[in-house]
């Protein structure tokens, strides 16, 4: 008998509890200081952000670990520089509900342009995951949608 056939040294099936499937949401809003409510015309004179939500459900949730990779792209549309907000990574939180939040303020990103007569761009939402410095296997966007984006009005008091 040689040491695998041993009975301390057997293979030993187990039970893994029945877990509903794992799935998540996206959402990305962008909002003007000072403003009630999402915005879809944005002074770059004042500060601005783009919240970004996203949640996991199901039980498998509890066992995931790592980092999700967060960016906010800007499409030009017609002449202008596209732009880019991140990437950021944002830890998993295995024991917490499963809702996520992250605020890029545009301060602290290249300035997007706003052009003599305001300037469009197409904004979208990037959501991947990273486990061990690879990536991971989430992996979602959401199109936020066109914003117009200007320069507000001089006060002449």
């Amino acid at each position: 008998m040689n040491g695998y056939d041993h009975p301390c040294n057997k293979e030993c099936e187990f039970e893994i509890a029945p877990y509903e499937l794992i799935r998540g949401g996206i959402r990305a809003t962008l909002f003007e200081e000072g403003e009630v409510g999402p915005q879809e015309i944005i002074s770059v004179d004042n500060e601005w952000y783009v919240k970004v939500q996203w949640y996991l459900r199901g039980g498998l949730r509890r066992h995931l670990c790592g980092h999700f990779c967060l960016r906010v792209s800007f499409e030009s549309i017609g002449k202008g520089k596209d732009r880019d907000f991140g990437p950021v990574e944002v830890e998993m939180e295995p024991c917490g509900d499963g809702r996520y939040e992250y605020v890029f303020k545009a301060s602290e990103w290249p300035k997007l342009k706003a052009g003599d007569c305001g300037r469009l761009y197409h904004v979208g939402v990037s959501l991947t995951s990273k486990a061990c410095g690879e990536p991971g296997h989430i992996k979602g966007f959401c199109d936020v949608g066109t914003v117009m984006f200007t320069r507000s009005p001089r006060n002449e008091d």
